[in-house]
């Protein structure tokens, strides 16, 4: 909110009605407010046929050595 006495008397005077006077200053709250960045590296899901190809895979070799 802004230092203006005028403004703060306005905001406290129109609380909980939806004139312009008193949506002004949470419009302004919203242009100013500042975004967070998302994480440019989400992280990986596994589907579970890639699972159960690894898992394939890891016991396959597994296998092979105790030949």
């Amino acid at each position: 909110m802004s230092g203006n006495t005028k403004d703060k008397i306005t905001v406290c005077n129109n609380t909980g009605k939806t004139t312009p006077a008193a949506t002004t200053p949470m419009a302004n709250a919203y242009a100013n407010a500042t975004v967070p960045k998302k994480n440019r590296k989400p992280s990986r899901d596994f589907s579970p046929q890639e699972v159960l190809r690894n898992e394939l895979a890891i016991s396959l070799s597994k296998h092979k050595w105790k030949q």
